[in-house]
């Protein structure tokens, strides 16, 4: 999740309002879903009020968890965020995961925070949770609202619990 916004960050520049780094983050991951059918962050994503966030990305970008690796990717000033490193790798991400990224950066990161949040408010996923607080919005709400068929989604769900499994096993035994 660094990596993705690492190189969101050093695509806009070297330094981002958060609030707009998670809103690129959110479209770059619809926009793989559709693309790719995965995700780049297989993050959980909540309803805030600014539109819909990222939970770990959030939580890094705003301090909420206390990481040496956010820490050393990133300084903080306000609302803003910047690169401490513009090599910072990205050798996690794919090369059609960046290709999705770097389009993202093309036709959105023009934008500033207040149009990225109307964006995404106007997404028929979020108005399907529109009365839902803090309330997570399922990836199987993004596939219905991009059109993906109900038997590709399954198979696409499917593949996200398998692959957000795996990662927790790993996670849980390095712990």
């Amino acid at each position: 999740m660094i990596q993705i916004c690492a190189h969101l960050v050093r695509s806009l520049g070297g330094s981002a309002d958060k609030t707009a780094l998670m809103k690129l983050v959110y479209l770059a991951d619809r926009l793989a879903l559709e693309k790719l059918e995965h995700p780049i962050s297989y993050d959980d994503y909540r309803k805030l009020y600014n539109g819909p966030a990222a939970c770990d990305i959030e939580q890094g970008l705003f301090g909420r968890v206390t990481s040496p690796e956010w820490a050393a990717a990133f300084s903080f000033d306000g609302p803003n965020v910047m690169l401490k490193d513009q090599a910072h790798p990205n050798d996690l991400l794919s090369d059609a995961e960046l290709r999705i990224l770097s389009a993202i950066v093309t036709y959105h990161g023009f934008r500033n925070r207040r149009d990225l949040v109307d964006l995404v408010h106007a997404l028929p996923e979020w108005e399907r949770h529109a009365h839902r607080d803090n309330k997570q919005i399922p990836y199987a709400s993004i596939l219905d609202s991009i059109g993906m068929p109900k038997a590709k989604a399954r198979r696409v769900l499917e593949s996200i619990a398998t692959k957000r499994a795996l990662a927790h096993a790993a996670n849980t035994a390095c712990a």
